[in-house]
């Protein structure tokens, strides 16, 4: 090949690969703008109509001071809401740095670090992934917090390996495809599975309806394909294909 020809390729490669990159920092950008939008109108639905019903309560306590009404509960969903917004606008979309980390010392450190005086965890993920350990824990947070809020104090939580069937009786265990925190709480029925990933759905038992939304962003941006099942405890189960 000649050499005014070498270099043509090398320039259409170069140029091409620029476009790319170029191309991935555009969808980047689009899917953080569509995040914001969504963030904007929870802020703008949500918080307006606690706020409305907690100004509404507050007044019949003046009106009525021996009527014994609660305006601290819709507050404290007000904090909740504010508080899974900011997850979501820091942890719920881009990815930074990766990094190699067993999976069970961050899944332990993060159960400890929450300090819930209710519930159980049982992890057996002795695996090792690459992953943006900030992002993992804001995951691994919303699924413990879910599993907490509707499981109530005595909910079982574990976290283990996604595994595929080994293919002989002669095999070890299967290859690791991922991992998986699931609970023996009520579980999700089926026909709920899509819609609890939308940043409107909630069951109105005192959950922002974020939560789940901010995990499937984060396991978008780590390239993971997230799964929602009926967990072998009877509760729901989470996948996480890596």
């Amino acid at each position: 090949m000649q050499k005014s020809n070498r270099d043509s390729l090398e320039l259409v490669v170069d140029n091409l690969e620029e476009a790319l990159e170029f191309r991935k920092r555009e969808e980047q950008v689009e899917r953080y703008d569509r995040t914001s939008k969504e963030v904007v109108d929870i802020l703008a639905h949500d918080i307006g109509n606690y706020l409305q019903i907690a100004c509404g309560r507050a007044q019949m306590l003046e009106e009525e001071s021996d009527t014994d009404i609660s305006v601290t509960e819709y507050l404290e969903r007000i904090n909740e809401v504010v508080k899974d917004t900011k997850d979501m606008l820091e942890h719920g979309t881009l990815v930074d740095e990766t990094e190699e980390f067993y999976l069970d010392d961050v899944a332990k450190e993060t159960w400890e670090r929450m300090g819930f005086e209710e519930g159980e965890l049982g992890v057996y993920a002795d695996i090792e992934i690459e992953a943006d350990q900030t992002r993992l824990e804001s995951m691994l947070e919303n699924l413990y917090k879910n599993s907490i809020e509707h499981g109530g104090e005595d909910v079982k939580v574990q976290v283990g390996p996604v595994q595929t069937v080994p293919t002989t009786t002669r095999s070890q265990d299967g290859n690791i495809q991922g991992f998986f925190v699931q609970d023996d709480g009520p579980g999700i029925p089926e026909e709920d599975r899509e819609k609890v990933l939308d940043t409107d759905f909630t069951t109105g038992k005192g959950s922002s309806g974020l939560g789940l939304s901010i995990v499937d962003q984060i396991a978008d941006a780590h390239g993971w394909e997230m799964r929602i099942k009926e967990s072998s405890l009877g509760g729901a189960k989470f996948e996480f294909i890596i």
